[in-house]
């Protein structure tokens, strides 16, 4: 009785994977397949400041992902904000020289930074490799002729 028991399973497992294992069904029969489409989504960042009083009036960035935010007070940057977490903007400390200037303005030159203080355009050496000052002194025009040439 067992023995018969036995062959009939497995008869019926052999029968089963026959079954299981025929060739795919013509294409009208089968279902789609979805393909799935990678496309770029916007998204932000939230960044708030600790100071209700702070106007802010000017952002940039330069080719490096360097952000930085011209306020009331000087220079900030963005700190550890992430998608779904905010972060603070907090004093920009990254280039010494900048630190003690009132900056005025700043814009992007060549994809880096050039900032306009009072009394001077600089630029930030982390691009060039060497800081240069132009300076808002004028020099004056000499219109004598015999200097004209």
């Amino acid at each position: 009785m067992m023995r018969r028991l036995a062959s009939y399973s497995f008869i019926l497992a052999v029968g089963l994977s026959i079954v299981a294992c025929k060739p795919d069904q013509p294409a009208a029969i089968r279902q789609p397949v979805f393909q799935d489409v990678s496309f770029q989504q916007d998204y932000s960042k939230k960044y708030t400041t600790t100071d209700s009083t702070l106007v802010l009036n000017h952002v940039g960035t330069d080719r490096n992902g360097v952000v930085q935010i011209l306020s009331s007070q000087g220079l900030l940057h963005p700190y550890a904000g992430e998608s779904l977490y905010p972060g603070t903007l907090v004093a920009d400390r990254s280039f010494r020289p900048l630190q003690n200037k009132k900056i005025r303005a700043f814009a992007t030159y060549r994809q880096q930074l050039v900032y306009l203080d009072d009394k001077a355009v600089s630029g930030c050496p982390t691009g060039w490799g060497a800081t240069w000052v132009l300076s808002a002194q004028p020099t004056p025009l000499n219109l004598n002729p015999e200097h004209v040439g």
